[in-house]
């Protein structure tokens, strides 16, 4: 069981839970620190850090789906790291925006243009073989988690 984003194609059985905005995320001197959106396209003008040691689904569909294709000088593990690098004032990147939500000093959180959503949820092998534990947790999981637009 596995809490990922949506990403076609999925070969597991899948619960969706909540709908987020990816983000650029850029250092707080950066020249669009003070832009009320970031250009896709402007990633190709950046230093830009990947996360998932540069195979990151939601920002490679971000590429894919509006045709760039940025220099990806640094990847990282994780979000946390990158966003410590943007930090510090070493390149932008996009993340969802659940993922930077509690980070707010020396960087700038902006929406792409275009928008781009993605789909949180869960994944599984297969609902039908689902231990007792396993869908007692994914019930839980499923109440405590999901997401209207409402919200």
């Amino acid at each position: 069981m596995g809490f990922l984003a949506y990403v076609e194609p999925m070969p597991y059985d899948w619960i969706p839970l909540s709908d987020d905005d990816m983000i650029a995320v850029v250092p707080e001197n950066h020249r669009l620190a003070g832009a009320s959106t970031y250009p896709v396209r402007e990633c190709e003008n950046d230093t830009f850090i990947m996360t998932s040691w540069g195979n990151d689904a939601e920002i490679l569909d971000v590429f894919k789906r509006n045709n760039v294709s940025p220099t990806v000088k640094y990847t990282t593990y994780d979000t946390p790291v990158t966003l410590a690098m943007i930090q510090m004032g070493i390149g932008v990147s996009f993340v969802n925006e659940l993922s930077a939500s509690r980070w707010t000093d020396h960087l700038v959180k902006l929406p792409l243009e275009p928008r781009h959503r993605i789909t949180f949820g869960i994944a599984v092998p297969s609902l039908e073989h689902l231990s007792s534990a396993a869908r007692k947790f994914l019930d839980t999981a499923v109440q405590l988690l999901t997401r209207s637009e409402q919200q």
